[in-house]
Order: structure tokens, then C-alpha cells, then sequence
């Protein structure tokens, strides 16, 4: 007990085994909640949904067909993924349905407008340490070297020379920021998003979040 005062009055929070326990099962269910997901969880909402929604639902049947539920859910697992709520399920639905029909493999494309819809929980997944939210904004010479050097996949190939600088100086400013309490996100243009967060994961940088230009302009009018 006598540690656990001293602790406390040093500002450290203190938790008993079993707190501590749960936790961490909390994280754990957190960081793989996309991996919960099935199909069948998926039609048991639509399900849900389609009592007060019918004509939504079936605008969206109708466009996928068999593969409605396939979609809804790859869709909810890259939100989830990117530890974004998905409790606001109509707005990701609707877009869902008034897109253009996405082929499996551009199904990143109808991600990026279904952020744009949530767009504040969107925001909300950036700053829940209530931090303030600081930018970095990739030159427009940059930009054009990612797009040039942006592969079928979606990755982007840099030289081992320009990808350790690139490293180097971006991990240098994340770290400042977060020194200073902010949050730290990079700004690109929509495009170019999904392709910077796999760039950042394979470089290592996991304490950034990447927002498009198309998401920061939905954002601002929405606080309008």
C-alpha cells in the first residue's frame, strides 16, 4: 500500500490484477476487432438496418448483388483496421450504395469516400488523447515523386537513399511534435492516402495518422 500511495503521488495510475487484466483484453479486442468481423455478423446488421432502411438496402443489393455483404464488410474492417468507429453505420451504407460499383481491387478508392462521410469520426480516431491535432504537408515536389514512383499495388517505391532521409527527417518531426503535445498527422491529397499509410507502415512510423485533403475540406465544413 505504501508503494502504491508513493506511486500515485508521483502520478502514476495504479491498477489491481484483475483492472490490469481487463485492460489489456480491451486493447487486444481493440486491435484486432476487424478480424471478429464475419459475413455472417454483417447480414445480422443488414438485417437490422433493413427494417427502417428497405430502400437503401436494396439499392445496394442491387448494385453488388451476391457480393453486398462482402463489400460491407471489407469496407468495415479497413475503418476498423485504421481504428475508426463504425457505430455511425447509415452514412457508410448510403455511400456505399450511391458510388460507383468498385472492383475488389480499387475497393481502397470507396474507402477514401466512405471517410469522407464519417469524417468526424474520422477525426475522432486522430486525437482521442484530446491532443491538438498539428499537420505536415508533403510538398507538391514530393507528392509528384510518390505518384511517379507509385506502383499497381499501391505502394510507393523510393530509392534505399531517399527512402532512409525521407525516414530519417519524418520520424525526426513526429517526435517533436509528440514532445510538444500534439498529435501529428500528414496531409496528402486523396489519391495518394492509402498508399502514404502503407509507406509509413513499411518505414516503421505507427504514431502518425494520414488524412487527405478531400477528408481536412469535409472536416472544416462540417465545424461550419
Amino acid at each position: 500500500n505504501g508503494k502504491r500511495v508513493e506511486a500515485e503521488q508521483n502520478g502514476y495510475v495504479t491498477l489491481t490484477a484483475p483492472k490490469l487484466i481487463r485492460a489489456h483484453l480491451q486493447e487486444m479486442i481493440k486491435e484486432n476487432l476487424s478480424t471478429v468481423i464475419t459475413t455472417q455478423y454483417v447480414g445480422e446488421l443488414m438485417d437490422e438496418v433493413l427494417k427502417e432502411n428497405e430502400f437503401l438496402c436494396t439499392q445496394l443489393v442491387k448494385k453488388y448483388e451476391n457480393a453486398s455483404l462482402t463489400v460491407v464488410k471489407l469496407v468495415l474492417c479497413s475503418l476498423l483496421d485504421e481504428e475508426i468507429s463504425v457505430r455511425n453505420l447509415i452514412p457508410i451504407l448510403e455511400t456505399i450504395s450511391n458510388e460507383p460499383k468498385y472492383e475488389r481491387a480499387k475497393l481502397q478508392v470507396l474507402v477514401n469516400k466512405v471517410r469522407c462521410a464519417i469524417v468526424p469520426d474520422v477525426i475522432d480516431s486522430i486525437n482521442e488523447n484530446n491532443n491538438d491535432i498539428k499537420v505536415l504537408f508533403f510538398s507538391q515536389k514530393l507528392s509528384d515523386h510518390m505518384f511517379d514512383n507509385l506502383t499497381e499495388t499501391g505502394e510507393i517505391v523510393f530509392e534505399p537513399v531517399t527512402r532512409k532521409l525521407f525516414s530519417n527527417e519524418l520520424s525526426l518531426k513526429i517526435s517533436e511534435m509528440i514532445d510538444q503535445g500534439f498529435s501529428p498527422v500528414v496531409l496528402c491529397v486523396e489519391p495518394l492516402r492509402y498508399s502514404v499509410e502503407i509507406l509509413l507502415a513499411s518505414l516503421g512510423i505507427s504514431n502518425i495518422h494520414v488524412l487527405s485533403d478531400m477528408e481536412m475540406t469535409a472536416a472544416i465544413r462540417k465545424m461550419n
